[in-house]
Order: C-alpha cells, then structure tokens, then sequence
C-alpha cells in the first residue's frame, strides 16, 4: 500500500509537470514575470530565456516532461527574483530561443529590453507560420 501511495505521488507530481496553462504566471512582491503565450502555426517544443546579468548569461528553459509540444495558446512564465537572479532594477535585454522537437534546430529570436521592476509581469506572444519567420512581441 505504501509503495502505491509512493506512485500515486510521484504520478501527480509529473503530470503537474505537463500542464498546459493559459493562465500567465503573477509575480510575487520580489519577483518580476515574463509569461509568454505560444500563438504560431508551427510547432516546437522547448522555449528558453536568456538575459545578459553582470558577468553571467542567466538562462532559463521549458519542455513539458511528456515531451508534448508546446500548444497553441499555451502560456508559460519565466520568474526572476529580485537580488538572486539579478536586481530588479534598469533595463535589461532578452533573447528567447526556440527548439525543434530534437532539439537540433534552433532559432534566436529579436532581443527585446524592459525596464525591471519587482512586482510586475509582461505578457509577450509568439507568431509566425515556421521557424524562419517566427516573431515576438510584447502585448503587455
């Protein structure tokens, strides 16, 4: 009986992991969000955030653990904590990245920069109709 419990947590734990959200993510008073909302008409699987801190590349990624692609309309939030992360202060650029199913191909899209700020979320939207045209840009 205890190993079943065992499975049963650890199966609610993945599949939590696999939830496709359309929900953004809200920060926390010392944290700022990036949510990013997939609305291209093609597929790819992992999404990743990059952004230059004062001597480091802070990079951040998602795939969901089924291996599934990430849906249309799905909404996936990046949290960044003031003073772990980086200060929460001036502006800062970010490049998001793309990830074919393989992982194999890849595509960097236009780094955008915001003024940081804890307490605040950005809404930001992917489209395009392949890889080679993909854009993204901030609704919020």
């Amino acid at each position: 009986m205890k190993k079943l419990s065992m499975f049963l947590v650890f199966l609610v734990i993945l599949s939590a992991c696999a939830v496709h959200s359309a929900t953004p993510m809200k920060p926390n008073p010392n944290s700022m969000v990036l949510n990013i909302r997939n609305n291209a008409n093609f597929d790819y699987y992992t999404i990743e955030v990059n952004v230059q801190s004062e001597n480091a590349i802070n990079s951040g990624g998602v795939m969901y653990a089924d291996g599934s692609k990430i849906e249309k309309g799905d909404i996936l939030g990046f949290e960044y904590i003031d003073k772990v992360d980086f200060q929460l202060i001036g502006e800062k650029s970010f490049v998001v990245v793309l990830q074919d199913k393989d992982q194999l191909n890849q595509v960097h899209l236009e780094p955008f920069t915001i003024e940081l700020a804890a307490n605040t979320d950005f809404l930001f939207e992917i489209t395009g109709d392949s890889m080679e045209d993909v854009e993204i840009r901030q609704i919020k």
